[in-house]
C-alpha cells in the first residue's frame, strides 16, 4: 500500500514540474510594449504612445487587414495551418537580419540559388535571436528533387541569386 503512495506521489510532482515547465516557458511569450516617448503617470493612453515590442515568438494564425485590431488571445506561440496540397514542409537558413528588418515575412517568395527555385515562405522561426532564422516552405516532389539533385540541403534562402 505505501508503494503505491509513493508512485502516486512521484506521479503528482512530476506532472506539477511539467506545469511549472509550461508556464515558465510561456511566460517568454507574453506581448509588452514599448514607450514612444515620455509618458507621465496617469497619463490616458492614445494611439501611438506605445509601440510592441515584438519578441519573435508571436505568431498571427490569421490574416489581418490594415488597421484591424489584433488582441493578445488573437496571437499563438506557434505557425498555424498546412502546406499546399501534394506538397511536403521544408526548412532552409536565412539570414536573421533580413527577418528583424522586415526585408522578408511570411508569404514572401525567396531564391534557392543552387536548386533554381524561388519558394514562398510559410512560416519564420528565429529562436532567441543568434544566428539565423529558418524559413518553412512547401516542396512538391520535383521541387525536393532538385533540391537534392543540387545538394541544396543546407543552402541559405536569398532574395536574389548572384549571376
Amino acid at each position: 500500500m505505501k508503494a503505491g503512495w509513493h508512485a502516486l506521489c512521484i506521479y503528482v510532482v512530476l506532472i506539477l514540474a511539467g506545469v511549472a515547465a509550461i508556464v515558465a516557458a510561456d511566460r517568454g511569450a507574453e506581448l509588452s510594449f514599448i514607450a514612444t516617448r515620455d509618458l507621465a503617470a496617469n497619463h490616458l493612453l492614445l494611439t501611438g504612445d506605445l509601440a510592441l515590442e515584438a519578441n519573435g515568438r508571436q505568431y498571427l494564425p490569421q490574416p489581418v487587414r490594415r488597421d484591424q485590431r489584433v488582441l493578445p488571445r488573437d496571437l499563438s506561440t506557434t505557425p498555424q495551418g498546412s502546406g499546399r496540397a501534394e506538397t511536403e514542409p521544408a526548412s532552409f537558413s536565412i539570414a536573421s537580419e533580413m527577418v528583424r528588418t522586415a526585408k522578408v515575412a511570411t508569404g514572401d517568395s525567396l531564391h534557392l540559388c543552387e536548386a533554381q527555385l524561388k519558394l514562398q515562405v510559410r512560416a519564420l522561426f528565429c529562436g532567441d535571436g543568434t544566428g539565423d532564422c529558418l524559413a518553412v516552405v512547401d516542396l512538391t516532389a520535383a521541387e525536393r528533387e532538385a533540391v537534392e539533385k543540387a545538394g541544396a540541403q543546407a543552402a541559405k534562402l536569398q532574395q536574389e541569386c548572384k549571376e
